[in-house]
């Protein structure tokens, strides 16, 4: 006949196997990051490598203080950055259409930190930058600090670690500091011909614009054959008219006619930033 003390000792043990069971499962188990579809990955490696500006089946970010919303987060070379064991829901997006946020992270870099309440250069450090996925444009960035010694301590041992950055990204979308952008990129491809005269749209989805926004129009790369756009001029001011929450017209007054854009070369990228 067992005694109590027989007792005790079974249910240790017995306790002992399942954290060991559990332990084992957990280490096996594929990371949360590792679950996420590759045509999610592959839907938004254009925004890492600068190709396309944009996802149209992404869902609007809605800015201004929020919690977590769904964010991709990946290295430079669009692979999944680290393990989001842990995290929530947010930070495992399940389709393409549920993604609001992507975040690259950078190779690690010399980057200023402070040590005793002076700044120093030429700590190691990444540089995280947040796009919106449906527009492709850049909201946000911020850096956080590899470890290093100060004081003889050590400092910032896991701000590397998905959860670290997570933290920093949730703490600025509730603070409210990544607003909509108020630059909206475009090329060639997005003027289009209005069938029945001379006016000239432009595509830009989800843009935001609204109607008599005073916008500086400029023109990115293509140096030498800036000159040969017709309508537009660089770091030029314009007024929005709005088409629909896709497309819009530019005005060189807050009321006229809408002008005509011609001769934009096929190589050119240009952006309207809100005054």
């Amino acid at each position: 006949m067992k005694t109590l003390k027989d007792w005790v000792a079974l249910g240790g043990f017995i306790l002992g196997l399942i954290v060991v069971i559990g332990v084992v499962m957990w280490a096996l188990l594929p990371s949360p990051g590792s679950m996420v579809k590759q045509s999610v990955y592959d839907a938004y490696s254009g925004i890492c490598t600068g190709e396309v500006e944009r996802v149209d089946e992404a869902t609007l970010f809605s800015g201004g203080p929020s919690g977590p919303v769904p964010t991709l987060l990946l290295n430079q070379d669009c692979t999944a950055y680290g393990s989001r064991r842990g995290l929530g829901k947010e930070w495992n997006p399940s389709s393409v259409s549920e993604v609001q946020l992507v975040a690259i992270v950078h190779s690690e870099r010399d980057i200023v930190g402070g040590c005793g309440g002076i700044r120093y250069l030429n700590l190691p450090g990444r540089t995280v930058v947040i796009f919106e996925a449906k527009t492709g444009a850049r909201a946000y960035s911020f850096d956080v600090m590899g470890k290093y010694w100060c004081e003889g301590v050590p400092v910032h041992q896991e701000e590397y670690s998905a959860s670290a950055i997570a933290a920093h990204l949730e703490e600025a979308l509730t603070r409210g500091k990544i607003g909509v952008p108020s630059s909206r990129l475009f090329d060639s491809a997005d003027i289009l011909k209005d069938p029945q005269g001379g006016y000239t749209y432009i595509r830009i989805i989800a843009h935001r614009f609204q109607s008599g926004d005073k916008l500086v129009f400029s023109i990115l790369g293509c140096t030498a054959e800036r000159e040969s756009i017709r309508g537009l001029r660089d770091w030029g001011y314009y007024y929005v008219r709005p088409v629909d929450e896709d497309t819009l017209q530019l005005l060189p007054e807050v009321s006229g006619d809408p002008i005509e854009v011609t001769n934009f070369p096929a190589n050119c990228l240009a952006s309207l930033t809100k005054e």
